[in-house]
């Protein structure tokens, strides 16, 4: 808050009508010039070059490639249109998306097949039994017998 106090009183007229010493006046007009400089390096620059990968990435896509949406819901493109992109996220289940609010998916590149599969959507059922984990129930909850050994005697602290 000093600074800006400083700033303000530097660039202001004095009451006699004398400015003061042009080289404090030259000072803040350089230091307000390396604050723009680096706010526009910093902040406003990054974000033109992310704008402008996105919009080259956008006019890049094709049907069957596996994209993420701005909201993070992963998919394939099924239909392309200047600026809409219908995306199946499950079998059956298609929604469209304009082309700017989708991403191609980072793993894409090295796992992407050229002809997309009909498998790719295929899951197992969770009713089958032999993909189910066991159940807490099937675990075995016999008493020990008198004369078995503990295999997990308590610690002395234990109680």
């Amino acid at each position: 808050m000093h600074i800006l106090h400083a700033l303000i009183a530097s660039t202001s007229p004095t009451t006699t009508g004398k400015s003061k010493s042009g080289g404090s006046s030259e000072l803040s007009l350089l230091l307000i010039v390396f604050v723009f400089a680096g706010a526009y390096i910093f902040f406003i620059r990054p974000r033109q070059q992310k704008f402008k990968r996105q919009q080259v990435t956008a006019k890049q896509l094709d049907v069957g490639d596996l994209v993420i949406s701005a909201g993070g819901i992963h998919g394939k493109i099924v239909a392309l249109d200047s600026e809409v992109a219908e995306v199946e996220v499950a079998p059956d289940v298609v929604l469209t998306f304009l082309r700017r609010a989708i991403n191609v998916h980072p793993g894409a590149a090295v796992a992407q097949d050229p002809e997309p599969d009909d498998d790719e959507w295929d899951v197992t059922p969770r009713d089958d039994p032999a993909q189910l984990p066991p159940a807490a129930d099937e675990e075995d909850h016999t008493l020990p017998q008198p004369g078995d050994a503990d295999p997990d005697p308590p610690l002395s602290g234990d109680v």
